[in-house]
């Protein structure tokens, strides 16, 4: 399964990814796709992304606040994207 993290608006970590390195943007909000997510912690959200960008690929661990995040939807590896995603340009 994969994991489409979609920011909240009003965090700071939305103004970060806003800004570059996201995997898409719906309705101005940020959106992240995770390979792993767990939600055990009590504070964080922590997930672990795959990105290839500018020539460079990797993968990035992030331990988000709950409070960051506005929702997060699951789908399967083989389906794109929720409807309604766009990825950025």
């Amino acid at each position: 399964m994969k994991f489409l993290v979609v920011l909240d608006g009003r965090s700071v970590i939305r103004q970060t990814y806003l800004n570059g390195n996201n995997d898409g943007i719906s309705d101005g909000h940020p959106c992240l796709s995770c390979t792993k997510l767990d939600s055990s912690h009590p504070h964080y959200l922590h997930v672990v992304r795959e990105y290839a960008r500018d020539g460079r690929s990797g993968t990035q661990t992030l331990h988000i606040p709950h409070h960051a995040v506005a929702f997060v939807a699951e789908y399967a590896h083989t389906e794109p994207a929720p409807f309604g995603f766009a990825r950025a340009k």
